[in-house]
């Protein structure tokens, strides 16, 4: 039985989980295209390509993380969290907001 991912975030009306899932994505993208850069003396050009590509890409979604608005933001989500290996992200961004808003509610 296949569950239907397509629109996981749009129930979910939270828009600091959405920002934390899409600046967790964002980081990890920029993170290990800069990594790769850096681990590996001898790219050739296409993957020096690939890598600027993909950091990118990271940069985009930080960007759509920061300074869109919620409806877009739940959009990208939707669109960039469709697979099972991004439930780590998911439980990731949980705990994270969930801890910003423990915090924010102490003061």
């Amino acid at each position: 039985m296949k569950s239907n991912l397509k629109n996981k975030f749009k129930q979910n009306n939270d828009s600091l989980f959405i920002r934390t899932f899409l600046m967790l994505q964002a980081i990890s993208f920029i993170g290990v295209s800069i990594w790769v850069i850096n681990i590996n003396e001898s790219i050739v050009w296409w993957g020096y390509t690939l890598l600027i590509i993909i950091f990118i890409f990271g940069v985009c979604l930080m960007y759509i993380a920061l300074f869109t608005k919620v409806k877009i933001a739940t959009k990208v989500a939707n669109a960039t969290g469709n697979h099972e290996v991004l439930i780590l992200f998911v439980l990731l961004a949980c705990l994270i907001s969930s801890g910003i808003k423990e915090l924010s509610n102490e003061h």
